[in-house]
């Protein structure tokens, strides 16, 4: 039995909700991702699964239905809940299971009135569907109590469009294979699907570089590890910690308070085009990011040659994203029992664990769908505490092996391109893949579907979770959003890297003496830029040795060779002509 995907939605309240109906053999996978009211069919058993949303998965749908031939299984998002049931496999606004409309015109029903997609990822299959638009003029109210029967000289009319039924034709495609049995997953992931039935679509000149990288991971001869989200995981690229750790008094971020970090930042604000992953030397208003929000928002398309620009680095505010008091977990390998907030200070109960690491003040990075960016490392010798609190992105890692690095040192001194990211992909080693999708934890907020009098949902009611990992030092990743994402980060130097130090030094301190500073084929900003990277590294972790005597040793073993070829770097004319 083949795989199909069919791309469905509904709109209610002036919102549109989209889902996916996927048909294929077997229950759903752990690793097969969806979002809130999607729908999956068992063509062996006929179970029918829906999608909670975030870390909750899918469940067994509920096909009850109730004597007045209303099914049970209400809509997963409480603001639709009450009203959109499940019938068969689409979601139904309920008040078309009133009498008169239960019987054909369900086929039709209103959730037909959006755009449909179908989509195969196996053989050939043909759709036909009715595109009817229907005009109701019900009754809204409780399932206790149904409408009253109009009066035989009001009855209710349906306003119904002549339409031809849409006869949907799917060319045959080839059936996918991954290169590597380990790699199943990638299949039930979607990858392709997903991102072209999201925003990101919008961006044209991002859906061949997705589709490139999708295909790669694919064909690759060695296994990807995934990084299950459900329960803290050490890997060769990052530590999953899970939900955020924070003060009693912290609060759940909202966009209301990234926007106010972004007033305030100023001019302290980087932007980045997400298309070409270089940074916009020109002037960038806060304008520029609330008209491009609102193309996302209503359906523009962004055409070859535009730009998509993400504000980086958006240094915490007072009244923004420091009201969150976010703690970054133990490192020390779990020792000692000490928290420090995002702020980099100690805490009242901190103990030496706290004290031994250099904090870089945090920031967050908002990215807009479409947004690839190509491998890179997050400084040098620098770890990153990382809190996901909206959107879905795919994060693809490798470990910061001296090969792997070695391998990466093109993306230090050219513009990012498709070409070597397909390269990287293909040759670095230890790949390690994390999805992480658009979250909001309902059991949290304490919410119920059913006794909301409310539907209306603004954006400080949402509360997103907060998803926490470690990235390791120098590890090596590429991310695409899929929507529109904001997450945390605090770069971290501690105690705890120290082990890992060794390898990144000796790489960083080998590429700058016999491949950098006599290099004629890379421009002197380029190097400079690389120059200045490495000089702050060799300070802070110099001041570590220096804090702390247990370390100084250690750490003047692996950072004095550095800083000699660092001073020879910072006087030598090819880097520095005048």
């Amino acid at each position: 039995m083949s795989t199909t995907t069919q791309k469905l939605a509904f709109k209610t309240k002036g919102k549109i909700y989209n889902y996916t109906v996927t048909r294929a053999p077997g229950d759903p996978a752990p690793a097969f991702s969806g979002s809130r009211g999607d729908v999956y069919v068992n063509t062996d058993s006929s179970v029918i699964w829906i999608h909670l949303g975030g870390h909750h998965g899918w469940k067994q749908a509920d096909t009850s239905v109730s004597n007045r031939g209303i099914p049970d299984q209400a809509h997963p998002a409480p603001e639709v809940g009450k009203e959109y049931r499940l019938f068969n496999t689409e979601w139904v606004g309920r008040t078309l299971f009133y009498k008169g409309f239960w019987a054909g015109e369900l086929a039709s029903s209103k959730s037909r009135t959006m755009e449909v997609s179908p989509s195969v990822v196996t053989p050939s299959v043909t759709t036909t569907i009715a595109a009817t638009d229907y005009e109701l003029s019900t009754q809204d109210e409780d399932d206790d109590e149904p409408p009253p029967s109009p009066p035989p000289a009001k009855k209710r009319k349906l306003n119904t469009p002549e339409a031809e039924p849409v006869v949907v034709d799917i060319e045959p495609q080839p059936r996918q294979k991954v290169a590597h049995s380990a790699n199943q997953f990638l299949l039930d992931l979607c990858l392709h699907d997903q991102w072209e039935s999201s925003p990101s679509s919008l961006v044209e000149s991002q859906l061949h570089k997705a589709k490139r990288i999708f295909d790669e991971l694919l064909n690759l001869d060695h296994p990807i590890r995934w990084l299950p989200k459900e329960q803290p995981t050490i890997s060769d690229t990052c530590i999953i910690v899970g939900p955020a750790r924070k003060h009693p008094d912290g609060v759940a971020p909202t966009f209301r308070h990234l926007v106010d970090d972004l007033c305030q930042a100023g001019q302290n604000t980087s932007y980045v085009d997400s298309v070409t992953n270089l940074v916009e030397q020109g002037k960038v208003s806060i304008a520029d990011i609330w008209v491009q929000q609102i193309n996302f928002i209503e359906g523009e398309s962004f055409p070859m040659g535009s730009r998509v620009l993400c504000p980086m680095d958006v240094p915490f505010s007072e009244k923004g994203l420091l009201q969150c008091r976010w703690r970054c977990p133990p490192f020390d390998k779990g020792n000692v029992d000490a928290d420090v907030d995002m702020m980099g200070s100690d805490d009242s109960t901190s103990s030496s664990s706290a004290q031994q690491q250099i904090s870089l003040h945090p920031t967050s990075s908002w990215t807009f769908p479409g947004t690839i960016m190509h491998p890179r490392t997050d400084g040098i010798a620098c770890g990153t505490y990382t809190i996901h609190w909206r959107g879905t992105t795919l994060w693809i890692m490798w470990p910061a092996t001296l090969e792997n690095l070695q391998k990466l040192e093109p993306t230090f001194t050219s513009v990012p391109d498709i070409e070597l990211t397909a390269k990287l992909i293909r040759t670095l080693e230890g790949p390690e893949m994390l999805f992480l999708t658009e979250e909001e934890d309902d059991e949290d907020r304490g919410d119920d579907s059913d006794s909301s009098e409310d539907d209306d949902s603004d954006e400080e009611e949402r509360v997103p979770t907060e998803f926490a990992f470690y990235i390791r030092p120098n590890t090596i990743y590429c991310s695409l959003s899929f929507t529109e994402s904001y997450q945390a980060n605090i770069c971290i130097r501690e105690s705890g890297f120290i082990p890992e130090l060794e390898d990144i030094m000796t790489w960083a301190t080998d590429f700058l003496e016999n491949r950098l500073i006599n290099s004629t084929r890379v421009g002197h900003l380029e190097k400079a830029g690389f120059v200045q990277s490495f000089k702050e590294t060799v300070e802070q972790w110099r001041e570590i040795g220096k804090r702390f005597p247990t370390h100084q040793e250690e750490v003047e073993k692996i950072v004095g060779p550095a800083e000699r070829v660092l001073e020879r770097a910072l006087q030598s004319r090819m880097i520095f002509p005048s």
